[in-house]
């Protein structure tokens, strides 16, 4: 290669306190009148964790910065790019996909009906194995890909280079063989190392365009020493020999050796190191804040490092608690904030247009999209429900072919209407014709700005993609283009120059910390291992960089990059390099390291993580011993010691607003949740005082009430409940049940009403065979409609449906002639109550899926047998020896105040019609009045809204519902205990079964 200029420096650093001290602080000294040059000064840093660095240093030693500027190598790529004589962009990374996607599709021919083609997700990852090639140097790309794909990713270069467009890793060759763009001054490159690889040719494309600069490296480490060595090599045969400067060795660099595996004996610097193990994310996010805080006690001038994973609930959390502590400090991860409403109707209408489906129509009128009044959408929500209950299929375009012929004693005229009116996007489409569609939709929706310039664009690509693209692909593009970064630094955090950093790991190498608090060091949590890359497997990288490599200018042992090339990194050398940066960040660091995991799963609290490598090795070079479940153990109690016993630091006090519940009311609200001792207050699903009106509840919701307390009270009380269901999760399971009901209650209906109310027992098992053939016929009509296979789920669903409704009816048949009369879905009076012995109230209501009458006389009171079918989990036989404990778990209740509402009668019986028992005359009303506290205390409930909790928000092994995401978990002890003392009359015979977690 030969040195390229005279003018230019190479330097490479033992750390970066003497890399600032003899390389980058002289090369600022030295251009403090930069102001008055016509070439710009330019600093060139990997990211901007790097630039804040620098930017800290500069004002600490207060020198000047007017004048340089500092880059990362977006920002100069920006810069250099065009060359003279170029007039093509760099083309968007949106356009690169949209066109790949289209071509995709054009091949195989899968845009599709549905448009719900994968291509635009493919082509990320086929564009990202472009880029990482041709960045590299390898630009007959028809040797290493599929053949259809790099025929697809030719015609995309093509179909740019008509557009006016050039790829970046185009345009950084371009300036390779350009000699640069516009004209640098002076130039410093430092913070890169062995693994911004990615980055070297624009490196090498910034000094063509530099009349001086100087290059700071650091010297090659022991983990890394092969690739640091051919980082380092491939530059000194760019710029000659690199001029080193030692440095002396920090207080921690004698354990970073051993860390390393460069020292055998104990080493020096283990009473320098701590370590947290907490229970949970949030126990260790609060560990880390006390840290912080006593570090800033100790050392009022240090430079404080809190690394982190990335984003995630613990860097969430340790950011909120340092500014819940006062503490100022400079946050480089960024939290996903919450979106504006604007912002929150744009992510909805992407995800309706993507997925057409009844969960994102709810999902869309919850975020303001489709506005309606409460009584409308309240009326919407019962129709949308009332489809799922009848018809196998959620899609827009099948609900609304169903609401076009609904079936007999159905009327869906509303939401026929309603969804017609959404603006969807059709399945596959020109882009000019996406971009009028868009256009309209989005300005019905009230996002007329999110379509500016949409059509100009689309015309403009239209001109080399003239045929269709699925829905999917212009979505996917249309996101990518116009959505709003919701990755945000919330102001307050911005500090620059705080003495606090909040920053991921592999932005924190090469910068000077006198504390570092290592956070997250589980494993698979960091290191991390690298995604997968469906077109780069690890053999072909290592192939490439087998034939990249040869021997320098210096001889045997000076290993280079041949020219152009550049090195792939595979995830086996990505994991070789996270180690060597924490081994680097021991060495730089000047005081003191705490190094926290936590043992809990966020994300399944159940599950214990295992602390990973580094937090491992570290503890036994500090200490000798293995870090065994027993070390693990004793840290955790140390750990909890220490939250126990720290003064934890006080927030400045700030006036709270009025409509804002001050922390204290919070943190009264947790105890009083968790105190044993005490019954369910107003923090826990309870009403502070009775309501103007009581509560009622259908027949059915009474057994959720005493099951899941919780969400019942929100959807009575608050009016806040569950979307509608997901088809995929929940609505096949309820489907069967759904069907069996209807064709019974159809049958029924019918033969009631021709035999005056005696249906004949012949005629029930054929009836009930013609409903599910009715229904059967209209489901198909309506997929046919849509222009759709009715699916096999479906198919499967209808004959397990016919099966069981065929069973119930030949069970029903057998009883028919004792209890002649049926009345089939009968609702409940409105004003049917029933009254305790205190003359207070239980308000009724409901519908009885079963009625059978029969009277011996004329004068005679009717006898009545209510009959409730059950197609899902077998809650066992209903008997007398039985119902005590059933009332007060909640099962069977919904039966016993059907018993309540009748009229009248000489005698009630109860059954439960289930799959595999006979229909057995099972329970009387005489047995359910034995059980009046039961029902006393449901009196209490719907008067004074006194619900409680009472099964875990989360069952290991049974079910669990649907909670809202911000309800703590209570231990099941404590459940149990303030249920007894809220309802003594509900925790009698069989107590809570339920409050085991």
């Amino acid at each position: 290669m030969g040195t390229e200029r005279s003018s230019m420096r190479l330097f490479t650093a033992e750390s970066p306190a003497v890399a600032w001290r003899e390389i980058i602080g002289p090369w600022f000294a030295a251009r403090q009148q930069a102001w008055r040059e016509a070439a710009a000064a330019v600093v060139l840093v990997p990211d901007r964790a790097f630039a804040s660095y620098l930017h800290w240093k500069l004002v600490t030693q207060k020198r000047n910065l007017l004048g340089v500027r500092i880059l990362t190598p977006p920002d100069l790529l920006a810069r250099l790019w065009p060359p003279p004589g170029e007039d093509r962009t760099v083309v968007p990374r949106e356009h690169a996909l949209l066109v790949l996607a289209a071509l995709e599709e054009a091949d195989s021919g899968s845009s599709g009906d549905e448009g719900d083609s994968l291509a635009f997700a493919s082509a990320d990852d086929l564009y990202a194995a472009y880029d990482r090639l041709v960045g590299a140097g390898w630009e007959q790309i028809e040797a290493l890909l599929p053949e259809p794909a790099a025929a697809r990713l030719r015609r995309m270069e093509e179909t740019l280079e008509r557009l006016g467009f050039v790829t970046p890793a185009r345009a950084v060759r371009r300036l390779l063989e350009t000699g640069g763009g516009r004209t640098i001054g002076s130039l410093l490159i430092a913070g890169f190392d062995t693994c911004h690889w990615q980055d070297y040719p624009l490196l090498r494309a910034a000094l063509h365009a530099a009349q001086e600069a100087t290059v700071c490296l650091y010297s090659p480490r022991y983990h890394s020493q092969r690739l640091d060595q051919l980082w380092v090599g491939t530059w000194e045969e760019l710029l000659g020999p690199a001029e080193p400067v030692a440095a002396d060795p920090g207080p921690l660099q004698p354990l970073a050796a051993l860390f390393s595996g460069l020292e055998e004996a104990p080493a020096t610097g283990g009473d320098r190191v701590d370590f947290v193990v907490a229970g949970t994310v949030h126990a260790e996010a609060q560990a880390v804040v006390l840290k912080v805080a006593r570090f800033l006690s100790q050392d009022p001038g240090s430079r404080i490092g809190v690394l982190v994973p990335g984003y995630g609930a613990l860097s969430r959390v340790i950011a909120l608690g340092l500014q819940a502590a006062g503490i100022a400090f400079n946050d480089l991860v960024g939290r996903n904030a919450a979106a504006p409403g604007e912002e929150l109707r744009w992510n909805a209408w992407l995800a309706l247009q993507q997925e057409p489906r009844i969960r994102r129509v709810v999902e869309a009128m919850e975020a303001g999209l489709l506005p309606c009044d409460p009584e409308h959408e309240s009326r919407l929500r019962r129709q949308m429900e009332e489809v799922l209950r009848k018809f196998p299929g959620d899609s827009l375009a099948l609900v609304a072919a169903a609401a076009d012929k609904p079936p007999p004693l159905c009327a869906w005229n509303e939401l026929r209407d309603f969804l017609h009116a959404i603006g969807l996007l059709p399945a596959a489409a020109t882009l000019r014709d996406f971009a009028a569609a868009a256009r309209q939709s989005l300005k019905a929706a009230g996002l007329e700005n999110r379509a500016a310039g949409l059509e100009e664009t689309t015309a403009a690509l239209q001109e080399q993609i003239q045929g269709t693209v699925s829905r999917r692909t212009f979505l996917g593009w249309l996101a990518a283009g116009r959505s709003c970064s919701r990755w945000a630094r919330p102001p307050e955090n911005v500090v620059p120059y705080a003495r606090v950093h909040l920053v991921p790991y592999p932005r924190a190498v090469w910068q000077e910390w006198s504390h570092l608090v290592c956070a997250g060091l589980n494993q698979h949590l960091w290191p991390a291992v690298g995604p997968h890359r469906p077109y780069l497997p690890e053999q072909l990288l290592a192939e490439l960089n087998r034939r990249s490599i040869g021997i320098g200018s210096q001889g045997e042992g000076h290993l280079i990059l041949t020219e152009g090339r550049g090195y792939l990194l595979g995830i086996h050398d990505e994991q070789v390099l996270r180690r060597r940066q924490f081994a680097t960040l021991l060495e730089g660091c000047g005081c003191r390291v705490s190094l926290s995991c936590s043992r809990a799963d966020e994300q399944d609290p159940a599950r214990r993580r295992v602390p990973g490598d580094i937090i491992s090795s570290l503890y036994y070079c500090c200490t000798s011993r293995a870090l065994t479940e027993e070390e693990l153990d004793q840290l955790q109690a140390h750990t909890e010691s220490f939250l126990a016993a720290s003064a934890r630091p006080h927030p400045p006090q700030k006036d709270q607003s009025a409509a804002l519940p001050p922390p204290q009311q919070t943190a009264l609200a947790f105890r009083r949740r968790r105190d044993p001792g005490r019954p369910f207050d107003e923090y826990a699903f309870c009403l502070k005082s009775p309501p103007a009106s009581p509560i009622r509840l259908h027949c059915r919701e009474w057994e959720e009430a005493l099951q899941h307390p919780p969400l019942v009270w929100m959807r009575r009380v608050l009016g806040v409940s569950r979307p509608a269901p997901d088809l995929d999760q929940e609505h096949w399971a309820v489907m069967v049940g759904s069907l069996v009901h209807q064709w019974l209650a159809g049958a029924l209906r019918r033969l009631a009403r021709q035999h005056d109310q005696r249906p004949p027992p012949h005629l029930l098992e054929g009836a009930v065979l013609d409903e599910a053939r009715k229904t059967m016929a209209w489901t198909g009509q309506i997929y046919r409609t849509a222009g759709r296979e009715l699916p096999v789920p479906a198919r499967w669903i209808g004959r397990q449906a016919r099966t069981l409704a065929r069973d119930f009816a030949r069970m029903l048949a057998a009883r028919l002639p004792e209890w002649p009369k049926v009345y089939s879905e009968w609702p409940i009076p409105h004003d049917a109550s029933w009254t305790a012995p205190d003359e207070r109230k239980l308000l009724l209501s409901g519908r009885i899926d079963l009625v059978l009458q029969k009277c011996s006389a004329a004068a005679e009171a009717p006898a009545y047998w209510i009959v409730d079918f059950k197609t899902g989990s077998r809650t066992g036989p209903l008997t007398a020896a039985r119902l005590p404990r059933m009332m007060r778990q909640g099962q069977g209740l919904q039966l016993i105040l059907y018993a309540l509402a009748m009229p009248p009668a000489k005698e009630v019986r109860i059954s439960l019609l289930q799959p595999g028992h006979d229909l057995e005359e099972s329970v009387s009303l005489a047995d359910a009045l034995r059980e009046t506290d039961v029902l006393r205390e449901l009196v209490r409930m719907q008067d004074q809204g006194i619900f409680g909790m009472r099964s875990p928000i989360r069952s290991e092994y049974g079910y669990s519902p649907e909670y809202p995401l911000a309800m703590l978990p209570v231990p099941s002890d404590v459940l149990e205990a303030k249920w007894q003392l809220t309802h003594p009359d509900l925790s009698g015979p069989g107590g809570n079964e339920e409050a085991g977690e």
